[in-house]
């Protein structure tokens, strides 16, 4: 029979560097819209469109990723609760 081992520590920071990732990289796609944005008036024609269409791309990618990371964070968040609860029930059955 093989041995499981789960670090409920390490479960709960990974699931916070999973949020923590999310929000970071939507910090960073902020902080590039607002440098460029006091250039994006003198852009005209298809500079304007390449980077509009660009950011719309990159826009809707990283509201993907911060679905999948959230969705991530949640279930490793839940497996170490189940986890917890699981082992807390096991404890029960040797008496006390």
């Amino acid at each position: 029979m093989s041995d499981m081992l789960v670090n409920y520590g390490s479960m709960s920071a990974a699931a916070e560097a999973l949020s923590q990732a999310s929000a970071a990289m939507s910090s960073d796609l902020e902080d590039m819209d607002a440098e460029l944005r006091p250039t994006q008036s003198d852009w005209s024609g298809e500079a304007q469109a390449q980077y509009t269409a660009a950011k719309a791309e990159w826009s809707q990618s990283l509201a993907d990723m911060n679905a999948l990371l959230s969705q991530l964070s949640s279930h490793v968040t839940t497996s170490s609760q189940n986890y917890s609860a699981t082992d807390t029930r096991s404890s029960s059955n040797f008496g006390a």
